[in-house]
């Protein structure tokens, strides 16, 4: 059951999953769903860094759940997984939803 109200983003925006590229799919102050090239499974720890104009916003979660996904629809194979934050600062995560998120 879901707490936070959670945001979606644009398809190119780009994040940081424990060093490599990826791409953040939604967000609230209490996680959020992301795409990884990388494996991820269930329990792991992950830090994501999110771009906010010449900083970047840097959170810690746990993976709740991951499943691998076939490449379509312009998006090569991957991951995708749900994280439970473990360490943020929640204005920054307000802040960032209000710059990039997009009506869902």
């Amino acid at each position: 059951m879901r707490l936070d109200t959670r945001y979606g983003f644009p398809e190119d925006l780009e994040i940081n999953i424990n060093g490599v590229t990826g791409r953040l799919v939604d967000l609230s102050t209490s996680g959020c769903q992301i795409l990884s090239p990388a494996p991820l499974s269930q329990n792991q720890m992950a830090r994501l860094q999110l771009p906010f104009d010449e900083i970047s916003i840097t959170c810690t979660g746990r993976v709740v759940w991951a499943r691998m996904e076939a490449a379509g629809g312009g998006r090569s194979a991957g991951w995708r997984a749900g994280l439970r934050f473990t360490k943020l600062d929640e204005a920054d995560i307000e802040a960032f939803v209000i710059r990039y998120s997009t009506p869902q």
